[in-house]
């Protein structure tokens, strides 16, 4: 029976694959970019990032030598910068302790930090066809619909059990991505299990649970924020901050307060002026933008004021020629805004 069930993805696989980049190049570098890129985001979106990566940073050795600006800047607009930043720390240990050469051993890929057990199980399968056991969200989905798997697939070892038991006794990387492209395609929220090559094994096909497995955790509520948002001009430069706390570490962001529904415009700059230690004119208001990120969804309401008096900088706020502001790693919300002020 698994030879046949096997037989049967990999040959359907084989025929309806999407053509990625790191499908054709298997090279250690193009997966683990891959992989990396793929975390909580579709293929569809990373497809460009991607190629413009290979562009800048081909292989390890540059991406090593980056700086984390620059490296941060062509992570720009993926988020999740954390994966950025991890990408080049991983560059440089296997330039380091590796002799430039990716290895090829399971311990050795997981103590790089940002790899965890799918993305090493996966970069052992891709580039060095080794078998091992880790699973994405694709593959969860997929395993626990075709056991009729009845507990939450993020805990526990049982899922990984499952895909153990699932998956040739020797290395097949075309049934490990197999599964991963089923997953993707057809074994989606709302299934089409007519199109599904494992239809005739799926337990929960045959007892009607696709509309309830696989078992997730409840989404997190997204939490709303209001911002409102300062364009601060003066003389020819605008003021930005380089942000430092974990969730936007590395990028720049503009001048902005936290404002409840109620408060008033002139409350706002009342506060922003004394921060500045300046005198505030107002310009122009441009159109709302919205930031999600992680649980956070932000309302963001920029203002264009200009600065009348010669300001007092708080630490960490610099003065950036409006032209240089496109070469510089915003957050998502933030670049919105930059590109509305600099597109002229």
């Amino acid at each position: 029976m698994e030879m046949e069930y096997i037989e049967r993805l990999t040959k359907w696989f084989t025929l309806v694959k999407r053509d990625f980049p790191w499908r054709r190049d298997r090279s250690a570098y193009y997966v683990l970019v891959s992989e990396i890129m793929l975390q909580q985001t579709k293929a569809a979106t990373v497809l460009a990032f991607f190629y413009a990566w290979m562009e800048k940073f081909p292989d390890f050795a540059t991406l090593a030598k980056a700086s984390e600006e620059e490296v941060i800047k062509a992570w720009e607009g993926l988020g999740y910068y954390s994966r950025a930043r991890n990408l080049r720390l991983i560059a440089r240990g296997v330039m380091v302790d590796f002799g430039g050469v990716f290895p090829h051993g399971i311990e050795d890929i997981l103590s790089f930090k940002g790899i965890g057990p799918y993305t090493a199980a996966a970069i052992s399968h891709f580039a060095f066809n080794k078998r091992a056991i880790g699973a994405d969200g694709n593959i969860k989905k997929v395993i626990a619909r075709f056991y009729g798997h009845k507990q939450r697939v993020d805990k526990g070892s049982a899922i990984l059990d499952l895909l153990d038991e699932f998956l040739p006794k020797s290395a097949n990387a075309d049934a490990f991505e197999a599964l991963i492209e089923l997953g993707a395609t057809v074994c989606s929220k709302k299934p089409k299990c007519s199109l599904c090559p494992l239809q005739g094994e799926c337990i929960s096909f045959q007892e009607g649970l696709t509309d309830v497995i696989p078992v997730v955790k409840k989404a997190v509520k997204m939490i709303p924020l209001t911002r409102r948002v300062f364009i601060l001009e003066h003389e020819n430069g605008i003021v930005i901050k380089k942000e430092d706390k974990r969730l936007m570490q590395g990028l720049y962001e503009l001048p902005y307060i936290e404002i409840p529904f109620e408060k008033d415009l002139s409350l706002s700059i009342k506060e922003v002026e004394k921060k500045f230690v300046a005198r505030l004119r107002v310009v122009d208001h441009l159109d709302s933008v919205t930031h999600t990120f992680t649980k956070y969804r932000a309302h963001l309401k920029p203002i264009i004021c200009r600065i009348t008096n010669n300001p007092v900088l708080p630490a960490g706020y610099i003065f950036v020629k409006r032209g240089n502001l496109k070469d510089l790693p915003f957050s998502s919300g933030h670049r919105k805004i930059i590109s509305t002020i600099t597109c002229n």
